[in-house]
């Protein structure tokens, strides 16, 4: 299980910090599943004069994967809500960008339509132990 503390993440336009902009303090999360996205798997082979070169792409479809926040501004868990049920409702994706040390990741998803978002607790402020889980398109 891979996880990542330190991943600044944005879904849609929406980052996952203190004011959910860029600029924003970043939430302390972890990315569940996020090494499945630096699997490369064989493309194009093209035969050349010094030899065979062999192109790799990424291979991020059908991949589950979970985003779990420690503490998130009770704003933002609003609109990552809306934005869920938007999503659900349109049978859209998203694109859900990642960034950090182990390497960077950019993908399409849909929130999982059975046990998408939970949360343990919250308070007038935030919503505390989010869990948002999410397939690749």
């Amino acid at each position: 299980m891979a996880s990542g503390k330190f991943y600044k993440i944005k879904i849609g336009d929406i980052w996952l910090t203190s004011t959910a902009g860029e600029s924003g303090i970043q939430c302390f999360l972890s990315v569940i599943g996020a090494n499945d996205f630096f699997t490369q798997i064989a493309g194009t082979i093209v035969e050349t004069v010094g030899g065979r070169i062999v192109q790799s792409i990424p291979f991020t479809r059908d991949k589950d994967f979970e985003i779990k926040v420690s503490i998130m501004p009770a704003e933002i868990w609003d609109d990552l809500k809306a934005l869920r049920e938007t999503l659900l409702t349109e049978d859209e994706s998203v694109e859900v960008v990642g960034t950090a040390r182990p390497g960077n990741f950019n993908v399409q998803a849909k929130p999982r339509p059975d046990e998408s978002f939970s949360f343990a607790e919250f308070d007038e402020k935030f919503i505390y132990d989010v869990s948002m889980k999410f397939y690749t398109v």
